[in-house]
């Protein structure tokens, strides 16, 4: 990714979604979860490990498919130095004719055969009379009085790594968001929540998205800053990673409700626990 986009990811689809995660209400059963020592207990480690690697790979993996089985496999040259603006090529086509080859090569200087004679630079022209130089058993000779100049204009050639950057930054922001989601509880189905519940959190995750969204299509912003290129077709890819994820977060979620010992004490327990509190005060 390009830095602007990394930029992006952090500022944008991270740090609301955060902000909203801390105005998140108490759960009701809270007053039955026994204290931990720390933070850093085994089930939220794993969860960092097991969400990251998840993302990671399903981002990844849209960059590599979109790379090389949508489109091409061409990375280009220095994408991240990319310039909207097509740049200026000038070429200097000379006439050539095949002269006798002299034994000492007097007339190749090192200078002239370390280049390439049918493209001159305005300075160099002027201080050489002909370019002769050694191609196999012949001498070539480029006669510089008789030469017309070519201007032409090129773009960079990113559009398929830059279709592919953008597939991944998408799918990435997007996961992001929807993870803000996964983390109001370690162990809740997504579809058991009440997304509405916290306001905050739910506005940063949609405004989020849909500032994501217009950065592919805004001239001048897609190429320019983020160094990537709108898509079309890629949409399917982003789309059915997001379901992936959906389905894999929520595989993980249920493998967790029914090994792992449960988060809260059973209201029963809680119960008895209040009788004996009162028994002992009396």
């Amino acid at each position: 990714m390009s830095p602007h986009q990394i930029l992006w990811l952090t500022m944008i689809t991270s740090y609301p979604p955060a902000m909203g995660l801390g105005l998140e209400k108490e759960n009701k059963g809270v007053m039955r979860k026994p204290p931990r020592t720390s933070f850093f207990t085994k089930e939220n480690m794993c969860d960092v490990f097991v969400f990251g690697i998840i993302m990671g790979l399903l981002s990844l993996g849209g960059f590599m498919v979109s790379l090389y089985y949508i489109h091409d496999g061409n990375l280009g040259t220095d994408c991240n130095k990319y310039v909207a603006q097509p740049y200026r090529i000038v070429d200097r086509i000379c006439n050539s004719s095949l002269v006798d080859c002299p034994f000492d090569q007097t007339n190749c200087t090192s200078y002239i055969a370390s280049m390439n004679c049918s493209r001159f630079e305005d300075d160099c022209v002027s201080s050489m009379n002909n370019c002769t130089f050694l191609v196999g058993n012949q001498c070539i000779q480029y006669e510089v009085e008789n030469c017309t100049t070519e201007i032409s204009y090129k773009r960079q050639d990113c559009n398929t790594v830059f279709r592919s950057r953008a597939v991944s930054f998408i799918s990435a922001s997007l996961l992001f968001l929807i993870h803000g989601w996964n983390c109001k509880d370690p162990r809740e189905s997504l579809f058991n929540m009440d997304l509405w519940e916290n306001k905050f959190l739910f506005f940063s995750i949609v405004i989020g998205a849909v500032l994501t969204v217009p950065t592919l299509y805004i001239p001048g912003v897609y190429d320019s800053v983020f160094k990537q290129a709108p898509i079309s077709k890629e949409w399917v890819v982003i789309v059915l990673i997001l379901m992936i994820f959906v389905l894999l977060s929520e595989l993980y979620k249920m493998i967790k409700r029914r090994s792992l010992p449960p988060l809260y004490a059973p209201l029963e327990e809680t119960v008895n626990i209040e009788v004996i509190i009162d028994k002992e005060d009396k």
